[in-house]
């Protein structure tokens, strides 16, 4: 029968069988349209229409091949325009646009690398925004374009464009600016000076993007003044802690090409807010591109304000690739993202923190350390002779100090000879016998100030600086810098001051019997040459001191003191001297300089932690080392405080790192200090005192609080002090009647004890002098004196005006007028006088000083007089030398104003001298002067006053003049009592940002002191034995030392600099001089490949050659305090309450709560800042981890695979949900259970799901939209989804796939589940067109753990999957069980390939598993034949366990237990790459306890063992080599020292120990000949290295390392069965070995050195062999080896 069907529906469907099928209906065709067609809207059948050909693609003319595809797509409406993404795989990459009304085709970008285009991964995500095309392939990171701008093409098949120019992220500025201070004129010069104003700079790109800021810079502060510091005793702020500047000069770098603007902006401590000075744009200015360039920066002017949010954005967190992307309100979100990175290092092995952060401190003045040093002279003899003077050379250690320009740098020594002749060297005494009638000794100081800043002390020592402060001279070359010998009175330098002194003090020549002083004639440091020139070769000879650098560090520098040289009649002697004793006179140079005293505070515990970057600042979190922490003590307040960490070359950096720098936790946050000067005590208690508050103090001090004591009137404390506010009042138990009260105020009252001081008894508060002097005689003034004479018999007993002291000064001058009347007789006047003085009704004029000043400093370098003198001029008076008007008043005749004047003229008390002179244009004169004298004419210490009043006579108007003067000093403070508050409890998860930047190198860490290096070496030598092989000059100072060298090797040029630190490891473990390896400096490079250490050379050997290796040094600069050096540590602006504090950093990070590694967010979004339309304000680079702009999903319903942008949610398709997520808006349920849509700051709200279990799979290719209707393709479940509506309130679900062709679709996707399903929406037949191809999508590598079973039915292709086997070693099983079939194992191992054959049934399939590092395994199966059944386990590998035993033991000791950290840790150079575990570092506290049971004294402090399977973590690979150390880090307080038997010790043994007596004296008998070379290789670090040579099939189980930290000593002991026979002399001698220094301090007795065999039991009689009391004694050992009694012998 012929079946005849009309298509009026036009609907395809496959899942009803034709025989009844509906009416209009079909089942299939092939390039048919049916209904609505392209010609008509009428049901018909016609076929459809292929593709128009649009344009040409080419590659710069060339056509592109065959295999060239469109990888993505974008259609701009508004434009018109279509964007293309094509690959020509392996040829070359496009994005191109075509203009649909101009046909006009534009080639945006043409790339053969930079691209990066793969037809696997289509683009995934594309937006335009304005004009900028944001893509996203999920295989690159996100990528940018301007569509309007031009992209160089390649040339020659290379690219000219970077990967940069096309990057969603920008680069920011690496390193912070940089600035100097300066002062400058202007209207606001306070605002650098009370704020601590930090410095920081950001990039704008062409496209207007804002880089992140670069870390902001140290505060641009200096303190203002020099130590001591200046505090104001009236306001009782701290004056010094201002900015010494007010103008800063600002450095930073330009950046790259693309950068087009620079903003330079700044942050006070106080604020979050970020200010912008201005933005300078580097075409207008004509700046380079990667240049410095700096501004001057000098107010607070503005040019913008940096939104509140970018404090926090450290860098901006674009992922490093996505999968989806939408913009919503031009901001960009890319969801299914990757972000972070795992710590691995180059080789795949993770990154080992092994970094160690120490306490270092820079001391402002360098004491000597002294020695003997040679000389050579004439003694006796006519040729020279080595002579050894004991302490003439000192040794100075500069350490880290800084030489910064400016700064004032003292040299200061006392040096003796003494006067019994013993340093006297006389070449005949018949002429010249030189001795002294008494110890002679001179202090000598030299003081300049640096006119340069010098980076290092070799630079220092060698500058004309240093020459001008000492006056050296290297060898026999006479510098420039000291006078000669008999001029050396007019000379600076320490020479010159140690010649003037020699020249004033002259030597006795004794020869011949008569006592003759003679003088010397020079000084010098003889050498054989000029010593035995005839005469003497002097001045030539002049030496000045001789300074060296020591063999043991290019830090120390050794001075050596002059001799003085006597001559007479042809013959010479000399005259050494000895730097004095240092406990008394110490020598030392004193670093002073208002920069430098940046600090970290004392009293506070710092962890330290390391941040890895990559070029784009993206950066890791807070990382911390087990070593990471420091204390820094309470008695360092007077040091420079500083943290160093060294990185040793076991921590290798990440391999995705570019730069690292570092972050700091302190326990404490803000402070406050606080100063009082005065106290007095309880009457009811002298050991309870009550402080006046004074200034702000006041509001500072609470009830019962309790403070540290920074510094009493002693000066700093050198520990920990607290002191307790006991009671604060108005009202203290004091006596006011005292001359000592303070006043009234506000007081808090202390019990110091012992532990401080703050009253000075011997203080009298308050002394006075008071003068008053009338006189008579006509037209003459007065003169008066009051005495300042200081002693026992006056009114005052010091001279010193300290800081604080009130000075108060009353002068009256005043004459009286009589009444009028007749002319009287003298006698009648003199009376009548004296009665105008005292009649209240008689007129008087005067004029009335009343002056008090607090001392503002010290007034202390002469007489009361000198110093009160010049307080006056400093204080009292203005620069002409006029007291003030406010302090004086007037009376009498208002038209003759006497004003004071300081003066020089001579004052005579009682006098009546002429007038002073008077000012007729203003006021007259009252002379004040301390050029004071007696009425006798004599010199006086006093002040004098002479009155510009004149005396009358036989007027009708008749007057005499009358003066009187007090001086009054009070409130003479008790001294500088400073206290601290406790300070603000730190975050535990905060660090704060160093400013500290480096860089990584070729896999090694930079630092600021030294490099983290490493170089292998060939041979040792001598210094100059290589220099002369070599042709080579003589080295100056280190001729007899080491040599490494490279020459005849690899001849790889040494990468260290002189003053590195290096550990050296020579290959031979067991080398002819083992005390190269370890720990050295290098002293000199006499070639490119060859270094200097300070270490002598030993024997000549044969060619010894190893690795020296060098950490990275970083001294960091963070700091939370300026220390003064007297205790006083400041953080405040004055130490103000009120003012800023500055901030150990200005941003900062976190401590992560998991471990820091790479992420695939599945169902997270994040997003960007918002792009300006309108302004051109481009955010959409600011991905801000700050504000937490991110949103997770919920991971149940899979990956994100498609975002979509709506006006107010985003659509969010995941692989099995579809769902919404409210933008700037949340969705509230009220109690009613009612949904409320409220506005919210929150960018991403709350996700809304749909209840439909559908989603889009993997397939966002499939996605296709048109007005409000959507499409896409769901594989997992078989089906084609179109969703209508425009948000989340009124979008429905249909499944279109339903309509006939659910089989279809599912069978369909059964069967390319895994290909691409691209989809589209054609607008003209408004249809959903949908093609599924054979290209298969990209898929994440699946990996399964090791021991886990897959199972596969009816399996018809290859399955390939990873398995993850952990970092054990041994062989692994692979177990199958092949039900059907037959199938083929293939396992891809480390590069290696091995097959199982065809196989079937059940059975075991192995390979080797020989590398840790290498943790994975491919295995693919594939199908012999059609399809087989089966399933497949790959098993862990069948690793060895090995017992790793940690094992303590000590001797007893006495009062607090001895800490140390016992550490180990193995590295394998035997595998590629090399493996290395991380350090296994364990803190042991000492016991007293002996161990277990059994007989024996043994004490185990740690018995600690790790059980694990081979490389894995704590087991050593075979052939490894294991580092055993003894590190003394933190607080520990245990010393290493070999001297006193501490050694390491290892056991590879199949014995089990047990934790016992007797199990711990066999292991020391079996390992008693495994001693390790100990090496220094850092500080407080020792260690032992050995090869773990456990190779065998079956390895022995158990690894001991010992560590034996008894104090072993071998002594001569007699035996004996009694007593009786030891003392008589009876016993046998031999040596024993005791677990002390001395056997008063034994417990036991041992007949061998390694104290495992405990001596007989008896009695043991000890004579010492040098006695200086009686100490001979018997000590008894019971039969349990423990010494039972000790006493001495009866008789």
């Amino acid at each position: 029968m012929q079946l005849n069907s009309l298509f009026f529906k036009g609907v395809m469907n496959k899942s009803t069988d034709e025989r009844i099928l509906p009416p209009g209906e079909y089942v299939d065709a092939l390039n048919a349209r049916l209904g609505s067609t392209e010609d008509s809207e009428i049901g018909t059948l016609e076929n459809t229409k292929g593709n128009t050909l649009l344009t040409n693609i080419t590659n710069q003319g060339v056509a592109l091949s065959a295999n060239a595809l469109c990888i993505g797509s974008y259609a701009d409406d508004s434009d018109e325009t279509i964007y293309w993404f094509i690959t020509d795989p392996g040829v070359v990459d496009l994005i191109v646009s075509f203009n649909v009304k101009t046909s006009a085709t534009v080639y945006h970008v043409i790339s053969t690398t930079i691209l990066n285009f793969n037809p696997t991964n289509l683009i995934t995500g594309v937006e335009l925004i304005d004009r900028f095309l944001i893509f996203t392939d999920n295989l690159n990171p996100p990528r940018k374009i301007n569509v309007d701008r031009s992209y160089a093409f390649p040339i020659g098949g290379v690219d000219q464009i970077t990967a940069d120019e096309i990057k969603l992220i920008v680069k920011p500025p690496i390193n912070p600016p940089t600035f100097t201070l300066s002062s400058a004129d202007n209207d606001d010069q306070s605002f650098l000076t009370d704020k601590f104003v930090s410095f920081a700079y950001r990039f704008r790109y062409e496209d207007g993007e804002y880089s992140a800021l670069s870390p902001f810079s140290s505060p641009a502060f200096e303190p203002k003044n020099e130590i001591p510091v200046e505090i104001d005793f009236n306001t009782i702020k701290n004056e010094s802690m201002v900015n010494a500047y007010n103008a800063a000069t600002v450095f930073f770098n330009t950046g790259s090409f693309l950068v087009k603007e620079i903003e330079v902006c700044y942050k006070e401590s106080s604020s979050l807010v970020i200010k912008v000075i201005d933005r300078y744009s580097k075409s207008d200015l004509g700046w380079a591109d990667n240049t410095t360039q700096s501004i001057f920066f000098r107010n607070k002017e503005v040019f913008s304000v940096l939104s509140a949010n970018e404090s926090s954005r450290l860098y901006d967190a674009i992922p490093l690739k996505a999968k989806a992307l939408t913009q919503s309100g031009n901001r960009l979100m890319l969801g299914n993202y990757v972000d972070g990175y795992d710590m691995k290092d180059s080789s795949g092995l993770d990154v080992k923190l092994d970094y160690v952060t120490s306490l270092v401190n820079i001391p402002n003045q360098i004491q000597g350390k002294l020695l003997s040093s040679d000389y050579q002279v004439l003694n006796g003899s006519s040729s020279a002779s080595t002579i050894s003077v004991d302490k003439s050379k000192a040794v100075y250690d500069f350490g880290l100090t800084q030489f910064n320009q400016g700064a004032f740098v003292s040299f200061t020594a006392t040096f003796t000879s003494l006067s019994s002749g013993a340093n006297m060297y006389n070449r005949n005494s018949g002429i010249l016998n030189l001795t002294r009638s008494s110890d002679f000794s001179f202090t000598i100081t030299s003081t300049i100030q640096l006119t340069d800043t010098y980076a290092d002390v070799a630079s220092f020592v060698g500058s004309n600086d240093f020459k001008n402060l000492i006056g050296t001279g290297l060898g026999t070359d006479p510098s420039p810098a000291f006078k000669t010998f008999t001029n050396a009175a007019t000379g600076v330098t320490a020479t010159d001051q140690f010649n003037s002194n020699l020249l004033n003090n002259s030597a006795i020549n004794t020869a011949g019997g008569v006592s003759v002083s003679v003088t010397a004639v020079n000084s010098a440091v003889p050498n054989a040459a000029v010593a035995t020139a005839s005469p003497p070769s002097y001045p030539t000879g002049q030496t000045g001191f001789v300074e060296a650098f020591t063999m043991t560090s290019p830090t120390e520098v050794s001075l050596q003191a002059l001799m003085a040289v006597y001559e007479q009649t042809g013959n010479t002697s000399f005259e050494g001297f000895e730097f004095a004793d240092p406990e008394d006179n110490p020598s030392f140079f004193t670093i002073s300089s208002n920069r430098g005293k940046e600090s970290l505070h004392s009293n506070r515990d710092y962890d330290v932690a390391i941040v890895y970057m990559d070029d784009y600042a993206r950066s890791s979190t807070a990382l911390v080392s087990l070593d990471g922490s420091i204390n820094v003590p309470a008695s360092n307040s007077v040091l420079i405080n500083k943290a160093q960490v060294n990185i040793p070359v076991s921590q290798k950096p990440p391999s995705w790192a570019k730069y690292y720098k570092f972050a700091i936790k302190p326990s404490k946050l803000n402070y406050d200090t606080l100063f009082f000067i005065r106290a007095e005590p309880d009457k009811n208690d002298s050991t309870e005192f009550f402080c006046l508050l004074e200034g702000e103090t006041a509001q500072k001090v609470s009830d019962g609080e309790i403070y540290t004591v920074k510094a009493d009137i002693d000066g700093p404390k050198s520990s920990y002090v607290e002191a307790t506010c006991l009671e604060k009042t108005t009202n203290p138990n004091i006596d006011t009647s005292s001359p000592s009260y303070p006043g009234s105020g506000p007081y808090a009252k202390f019990s110091p004890g012992n532990e401080y001081r703050i009253n000075n008894p011997e203080l009298i508060n308050e002394k006075s002098i008071n003068k008053e002097k009338n006189a008579l005689t006509p037209t003459r003034g007065i003169d008066a004196v009051t005495s300042l004479a200081t002693g026992t018999n006056n009114p005052f007993s010091n001279t010193t005006i300290s800081t604080g002291t009130d000075v108060t000064i009353k002068i009256k001058c005043e004459r009286a007028d009589d009444q009028p009347g007749a002319a009287l007789s003298n006698a009648a006047l003199v009376q009548n006088l004296q009665t105008g003085f005292n009649n209240k009704e008689n007129k008087n004029k005067f004029s009335n000083l009343i002056a008090t000043r607090r001392a503002d400093k010290d007034y202390s370098a002469g007489t009361l007089q000198a110093n009160l003198n010049q307080m006056v001029q400093d204080q009292f008076t203005n620069a002409s030398g006029f007291f003030s008007n406010d302090d004086i008043s007037y009376g009498g005749n208002d038209g003759e104003k006497f004003r004071y004047k300081l003066d020089t003229i001579t004052i005579t008390n009682d006098s009546t001298p002429a007038i002073p002179n008077q000012d007729t244009s203003d006021y007259g004169v009252h002379i004040v002067s301390f050029n004071t004298f007696d009425s006798g004419g004599s010199t006086v210490q006093g002040i004098g006053v002479r009155s510009g009043f004149e005396c009358r006579v036989n007027y009708i108007t008749n007057g005499t003049s009358k003066v009187s003067i007090q001086v009054k000093i009070s409130n003479i403070p008790d001294g500088l009592f400073v206290l601290e508050t406790d300070g603000e409890d730190a975050a535990d998860e905060i660090y704060y940002e160093g400013n500290q930047v480096f860089e990584i190198t070729n896999d090694l860490h930079t630092g600021s002191v030294q490099n983290q290096n490493t170089w292998t070496f060939y041979d040792n030598a001598q210094n100059n034995a290589y220099r002369s092989s070599q042709s080579l000059p003589a080295s100056t100072y280190y001729g007899g030392n080491l040599a490494l060298t490279s020459t005849g090797g690899t001849a790889d040029n040494a990468p260290f600099e002189v003053g590195d630190t290096v550990n050296v490891q020579q290959t031979n473990l067991s080398p002819t001089n083992p005390q190269y390896n370890g720990l050295h400096t290098v002293l000199e490079k006499p070639d490119a490949k060859t270094i200097v250490l300070s270490v002598a050379f030993g024997s000549a050997t044969p060619v010894e050659g190893g690795a020296v290796n060098a950490d990275a040094i970083v001294v960091t600069n963070f700091f939370n305090c300026y220390a003064w050096g007297n205790g006083i540590e400041s953080c405040k602006i004055k130490d103000s309450f009120k003012e800023d504090a500055v901030n150990i950093g200005e941003r900062t990070y976190t401590l992560a709560l998991s471990e820091f590694k790479q992420k695939r967010r599945n169902a997270s979004i994040t997003y960007s800042g918002v792009y300006n339309d309108e302004t051109k304000l481009n955010r959409l680079n600011e991905f801000n981890l700050g504000i937490l702009n991110f949103k997770d999903l919920n991971e149940d319903f899979g990956n994100i695979e498609l975002l979509k942008a709506r006006q107010n949610d985003l659509l969010v398709l995941q692989e099995d949900k579809v769902s919404y997520v409210l933008v700037n808006k949340n969705l509230l349920t009220t109690a009613a259970g009612q949904s409320d849509v409220t506005s919210t700051p929150t960018v991403l709200g709350k996700q809304i799901t749909r209840l439909e279990e559908y989603g889009i799979s993997h397939n966002p290719e499939s996605y296709a939209e048109f007005g409000y209707d959507k499409y896409f393709t769901d594989a997992k479940r078989g089906a084609v989804i179109k969703l209508s509506g425009s948000s989340y309130s009124n979008e429905s679900l249909e499944v279109i796939s339903q309509a006939g062709m659910r089989s279809y679709f599912r069978d369909l996707f059964i069967e390319d589940f895994n290909t691409q399903k691209i989809g589209g929406y054609d607008p003209y037949m408004n249809e959903y067109v949908l093609s599924s191809n054979n290209k298969t999508l990209p898929v994440d590598t699946q990996v399964v753990a090791c021991g886990s079973e897959l199972e596969f039915n009816n399996q018809t292709s290859s399955f390939t999957y990873t398995v993850n086997l952990g970092n054990s070693m041994g062989t692994t099983d692979i177990d199958y069980n092949v039900t059907s079939g037959n199938i083929d194992i293939s396992v891809t191992y480390d590069g290696n390939n091995t097959t199982s054959g065809s196989v079937t049934g059940l059975g075991t399939f192995q390979f080797s598993k020989n590398k840790p590092n290498v943790d994975t395994a491919t295995i693919t199966v594939s199908i012999i034949g059609t399809s087989a059944n089966y399933s497949i386990t790959a098993q862990c590998p069948d690793a060895n366990v090995i017992n790793v035993y940690q094992i303590c033991i000590n001797s007893e000791f006495t009062g607090l237990a001895p800490s140390i950290h016992n550490q180990y840790e193995w590295v394998s150079t035997s595998l590629t790459p090399t493996v290395s575990s991380p350090l296994i570092n364990q803190p042991v506290t000492f016991t007293n306890v002996a161990t277990g049971t059994g007989s024996g004294t043994q004490r185990v402090a740690q018995y600690q063992v790790y059980t694990s399977q081979v490389a894995v973590g704590t087991t050593p690979t075979p052939n490894a080599i294991i580092t055993v150390k003894s590190a003394k880090t933190g607080s520990d307080t245990f010393d290493f020292n070999t001297n006193n038997g501490n050694r390491l010790l290892h056991l590879l043994s199949s014995t089990t120990y047990a934790n016992t007596q007797t199990g711990i004296n066999n292991l020391l008998t079996a390992a008693a000949s495994n001693n390790l070379t100990i090496s220094n290789t850092s500080t407080g670090v020792f260690e032992g290295s050995f090869t773990y040579t456990n190779t065998g099939t079956t390895p022995v189980a158990n690894l001991y390392l010992i560590y034996d930290y008894r104090t072993s000593t071998a002594v001569n002991l007699s035996f004996g069965a009694t007593e009786s026979i030891v003392c008589g002399g009876s016993g046998v001698l031999q040596t024993y070995y005791i677990d002390a220094a001395v056997p008063s301090e034994a417990t036991a007795i041992y007949n061998d050195a390694a104290m495992t065999v405990p001596a007989a039991a008896g009695y043991y009689l000890y004579v010492n062999p040098n006695p200086t009391v009686i100490d001979t004694y018997w000590l008894r050992q019971t039969a349990g080896g423990v010494i039972g009694q000790v006493s001495l012998c009866s008789s």
